[in-house]
């Protein structure tokens, strides 16, 4: 199936692309969403007592996040929504400041 517009946003902005392309890359959503664990997003950051838990950013470490999709959203994926974009397609993928 083509899709002409996708959209996404939170958890859905990490699969519109996947579901944007199609093809081979619903195998790798497919994957991603069914072989993932905690420990493939998040690790929680060791804490310095009462001063880490009021002034860290996050109780969690999400670099585990950062490298899965790394491996994902990769040149080739960006070339082929490139080339969707030019054939009239649109992916839309909005996101959220928690801090404002």
């Amino acid at each position: 199936m083509t899709f002409k517009l996708v959209t996404g946003i939170s958890t859905g902005s990490m699969i519109a692309p996947f579901a944007f392309l199609g093809g081979c890359y619903i195998n790798q959503l497919r994957r991603i969403y069914t072989t993932i664990s905690d420990k493939d997003i998040h690790t929680l950051r060791a804490l310095n007592g009462l001063y880490g838990v009021v002034f860290a950013d996050a109780l969690s470490d999400t670099a585990p996040l950062y490298q899965l999709i790394s491996r994902y959203v990769d040149e080739q994926m960006l070339a082929d929504i490139a080339a969707a974009y030019k054939g009239g397609r649109l992916l839309m993928i909005a996101t959220a400041s928690l801090d404002r």
